[in-house]
């Protein structure tokens, strides 16, 4: 399925999601593309703490989505979200805190290789001393 945006509601759409050259200004397109990460397909006034507090989260978690020209990570900022309310998907319907939580555990599971569980270094270290002894003996 595809995601469909629509930026006319956003005030001063024209200037706060395009750039003079006529290229979807980046900040735009990750928030867009983060109303599917986030669960939130349409940002409003009344979510827009919400939107951000899921958005910072993710950031935090998975890595920041954009750099700057020096490379740095460049955080998505509660005034980049305020920026862009009136913003429209078709991400629907809204996750739940705990749908959202659950993603962001799913996610992070899938990411991290399961710890094999082994002695401690010292035990291991002992043992092999052990087996040194009983060789010289």
């Amino acid at each position: 399925m595809s995601l469909d945006y629509d930026l006319t509601k956003i005030q001063d759409h024209k200037n706060v999601c395009w750039n003079p050259n006529g290229k979807i200004n980046p900040i735009t397109e990750i928030i867009i593309f983060m109303t599917v990460g986030v669960g939130i397909g349409d940002l409003s006034e009344e979510n827009a703490t919400e939107f951000y507090k899921r958005v910072d989260i993710w950031q935090r978690l998975m890595s920041p989505l954009l750099r700057n020209n020096d490379g740095t990570s460049y955080y998505i900022t509660p005034e980049d979200i305020s920026d862009h309310i009136g913003l429209k998907t078709n991400v629907f319907p809204m996750e739940t805190r705990a749908q959202f939580t659950n993603k962001m555990w799913r996610d992070i599971d899938s990411k991290y290789p399961k710890i094999k569980i082994r002695p401690p270094t010292s035990v291991i270290a002992i043992k092999e001393l052990e087996k040194e002894v009983k060789k010289d003996k």
